[in-house]
């Protein structure tokens, strides 16, 4: 008699919020370069909220995956804030 519960694989729901996280993350970098302008921050402050969502999501419940497309977009979205930091200096990004 073989017990069937260790061929059983768990299914992993998909975490819409870390994938958006991620592509938000992405697309801010390259769109800094395109289009340099103050308002691709809008991409990379929705980075890092969908993945802040996306990671209490995966704490929650740990049958969603997206863990490290979560981790990734809030780093590429911090990365491209620090890049329009650098780029445009302090007083630009104050006001």
């Amino acid at each position: 008699m073989a017990d069937n519960t260790a061929t059983k694989k768990q299914v992993v729901k998909k975490n819409t919020f870390a994938m958006a996280s991620l592509v938000n993350g992405i697309c801010a970098i390259i769109i800094t370069f395109i289009i340099p302008n103050i308002l691709t921050l809008l991409f990379s402050v929705a980075a890092v909220v969908f993945g802040v969502i996306g990671l209490r999501s995966y704490n929650s419940d740990k049958t969603v995956g997206g863990k490290s497309l979560a981790i990734t977009g809030i780093v590429l979205g911090g990365l491209h804030y620090l890049l329009v930091f650098a780029m445009y200096g302090p007083w630009y990004v104050t006001y």
